[in-house]
């Protein structure tokens, strides 16, 4: 699909005219429905910065305006060689049916980046119902269809919440119970890096770079910790330099 097609499918989906896209977007009234027919069209090509108003009026992603590179059955083939060779895609036949189902490499490190998305896009896509004569069909497939164009705006804003409550309640503790600590060796911060997997907070390791290694926490598991728990991790977060209030630090590059 061209980027005028998803512009058009998407405005379809959302129940707006042409000309009410248009003036979501900032064209006059003389020619907002023109502007978008000519982008719907292919004759004209928004560029980056209306693109990104065009998704805001529509509510949507950018990405799911932008053209995707799979357009042939060879594309599609090479996609699945590059999920399987970078991020853990493993390839499986049914005993049953001869059918094909693709599952992920577990200790994969995009696995583990991505376990809560996709945990999210089971939890939506099981809410729509598999009878198609169900009477909630229909509003459940477009919920559906709309969070997928919407996606990953609203984890984006959930997990930017959820930071924010970690950053609140673990900094205030770090700073009073370990107001001067620090990691002085690698074989120390080894040692807490233990420490913090055997208490039992959820943590995914990953190489970055050749010498560069990101640990990554899960926000949910940091607010549910025990008292225990929630000591670790503010001894932890009292050896990273933290002036600012950032909440992305629950991203730590070493």
């Amino acid at each position: 699909m061209s980027v005028g097609s998803n512009i058009r499918h998407i405005r379809e989906l959302r129940g707006l005219t042409q000309k009410e896209l248009g003036l979501k977007c900032g064209f006059s009234a003389s020619t907002a429905d023109v502007r978008i027919r000519q982008y719907e069209a292919d004759k004209m090509v928004p560029k980056l910065d209306k693109l990104e108003e065009i998704a805001s009026a529509l509510d949507v992603d950018i990405s799911s305006l932008q053209v995707k590179d799979i357009m042939t059955d060879r594309d599609f083939m090479k996609t699945l060689f590059y999920l399987e060779q970078n991020m853990g895609l493993q390839i499986n036949r049914s005993d049953q049916d001869s059918s094909y189902y693709f599952t992920f490499d577990k200790n994969n490190f995009f696995y583990n980046v991505n376990r809560m998305h996709f945990d999210d896009w089971y939890e939506e896509k099981s809410k729509v119902p598999t009878d198609t004569s169900d009477p909630f069909y229909a509003e459940k497939a477009l919920s559906y269809e709309i969070w997928k164009l919407r996606f990953p705006l609203d984890n984006e804003a959930m997990e930017s919440d959820m930071h924010k409550q970690v950053y609140n309640k673990y900094l205030p503790l770090a700073m009073q119970k370990y107001p001067n600590y620090s990691i002085k060796t690698l074989k120390d911060f080894i040692l807490l890096a233990e420490k913090i997997y055997r208490s039992g907070l959820m943590i995914s390791i990953g190489t970055i770079f050749e010498d560069e290694y990101e640990i990554i926490f899960d926000p949910q598991n940091l607010l549910d910790a025990s008292d225990e728990q929630a000591n670790i991790f503010a001894e932890f977060i009292a050896t990273i330099d933290i002036n600012t209030d950032s909440v992305t630090f629950l991203n730590m590059h070493l």
